[in-house]
């Protein structure tokens, strides 16, 4: 004579799907990528926006995103900045496809002892562990900032549109030219 069972509920669990920090005390090659928001005139050494193509381990839907996004000026622009995602474009792989998902970020401040700014969401974007992606950081109206680059030193596809509006594909990997912006993105399964 005994009582039944208990339903089960759904259990959730975060995971990180994709990071290239890298391992704590490990030095990066490269020291970061320079962002300044649309402005009236060029600024030598600094880029519109930042795009670096990724393929997460893990599938889930994304509830936090770390960046190594610090303000560059004190007294230039505010801190603010915005992160798209996109899809990788199955017509042309390795370029940017379709948006899949827009946050806001708050650069870490100069004088900031650690650079990682954190953005957390509930029920962000799916996704799908091995596929492509692309994460780019345009910055705020007239600010600057730096997206360091990760003691990962994660090379790969990325992409840059500098204040001519000139759009720029790079293969890091085959040219040597820089490391991926570091960056770390939290999935729930």
């Amino acid at each position: 004579i005994s009582g039944g069972g208990g339903g089960g509920g759904t259990t959730t669990t975060s995971v990180v799907s994709y990071s290239n920090f890298g391992l704590p005390g490990a030095i990066s090659v490269f020291e970061g990528w320079g962002a300044t928001g649309v402005e009236s005139t060029d600024v030598i050494g600094y880029f519109e926006d930042l795009s670096f193509q990724f393929s997460p381990t893990a599938s889930g839907s994304i509830t936090n995103l770390k960046l190594l996004v610090q303000k560059s000026f004190t007294n230039v622009g505010s801190d603010a900045y915005t992160v798209l995602l996109f899809t990788d474009n199955a017509a042309a792989p390795n370029t940017i496809g379709s948006l899949i998902g827009t946050f806001q970020g708050k650069a870490a401040s100069l004088f900031a002892t650690s650079a990682v700014s954190t953005i957390s969401m509930s029920n962000g974007p799916v996704l799908q562990a091995g596929v492509n992606y692309w994460i780019r950081v345009v910055p705020a109206l007239n600010s600057r900032v730096t997206w360091w680059a990760g003691a990962g030193n994660v090379y790969g596809w990325h992409f840059y549109e500098d204040l001519s509006k000139q759009y720029y594909w790079l293969d890091s990997a085959t040219n040597g030219i820089g490391t991926q912006g570091a960056f770390e993105i939290t999935v729930k399964q």
